[in-house]
C-alpha cells in the first residue's frame, strides 16, 4: 500500500485555498453578486442568496482574507457601520489566471508537485 507525502509548493498552496473556499455555493453565489452589481451590504447580499446575514458575513470575512473581496471601511471601524462589499476583480482574474498555469503548465520531470508517492514500511 502507498502512502502519499506532502510537497510544500506556495503557489500550488494559494491555489487550493481558494479552490477549497469556492467549493461552497453560498460563497460562489456571493462572489456572483459582487461582481456582477458590485457595492452590497450584507443583508442585500442574504436577500439575494437567500442565506442568513450571518452566514454571508462569514463567507464575506473568508473572502476578504483571500483578497478576493474588499470593504468600504476597516475592520476595526465597522461596528454598528453599514459596510458595502465589493468583488476584486482583477485579484478574481489573477487567482484565474494562477489556477490556469498551475492545471494547465507541464510538469518539471526533475522537481515534482504534489502528493508524492512514497512506498509503505513494512
Amino acid at each position: 500500500m502507498s502512502r502519499y507525502a506532502y510537497v510544500p509548493d506556495p503557489e500550488n498552496d494559494a491555489v487550493q485555498s481558494v479552490i477549497d473556499e469556492l467549493t461552497s455555493p453560498l460563497t460562489r453565489a456571493v462572489l456572483r453578486q459582487l461582481t456582477t452589481h458590485g457595492g452590497l451590504m450584507s443583508g442585500q447580499l442574504a436577500l439575494a442568496t437567500g442565506a442568513h446575514q450571518q452566514s454571508v458575513l462569514h463567507v464575506l470575512g473568508r473572502l476578504e482574507r483571500h483578497g478576493l473581496v474588499r470593504a468600504d471601511q476597516p475592520r476595526e471601524a465597522r461596528q454598528g457601520r453599514r459596510v458595502r462589499y465589493s468583488a476584486d476583480v482583477e485579484k478574481v482574474d489573477r487567482m484565474l489566471a494562477t489556477l490556469r498555469r498551475y492545471l494547465l503548465a507541464p510538469e518539471p520531470v526533475a522537481a515534482p508537485r504534489g502528493p508524492v508517492q512514497v512506498p509503505a514500511t513494512a
